[in-house]
């Protein structure tokens, strides 16, 4: 039997962030959702998911703060934590200092699901997409 993965999104804009669970919970995933930056950053601590998908632009606490400090935290469980960020910041510049602060994936909106799962399956190495 499969452990169950748990996915947190943390992102601002209800419509993607039903879009990204429904698609998620239909692959098997559990999926938690957080619609600011404070809200996000307390469910990481507390829930410790699996993956998190984390906007870069949002209220409250900025998706690049959250990155940083579960990056650079002490607390194992939180570093390991892999991290995509999806971002309408297209610059290059941008690309390099998210992956610079410890993101395992760096997606530009508008973005397809199909990416998205892909590199799911990267991060989580699945021998294929599940759909």
């Amino acid at each position: 039997m499969k452990q169950e993965k748990t996915i947190l999104i943390i992102e601002d804009e209800k419509g993607l962030c039903e879009i990204m669970k429904e698609r998620l919970e239909k692959a098997g995933y559990k999926t938690l959702v957080a619609n600011d930056g404070a809200a996000g950053f307390q469910g990481i601590l507390e829930m410790k998911p699996s993956l998190v998908i984390l906007d870069l632009n949002l209220p409250k606490i900025t998706g690049e703060e959250i990155c940083k400090e579960i990056k650079d935290s002490c607390d194992k469980s939180l570093s390991k934590i892999p991290i995509i960020i999806v971002t309408g910041k297209t610059d290059d510049v941008d690309r390099v200092c998210g992956m610079a602060m410890g993101a395992d994936a760096y997606l530009t909106k508008p973005f397809s699901l199909e990416n998205l799962m892909n590199e799911i399956v990267k991060i989580f190495d699945l021998p294929s997409v599940q759909f």
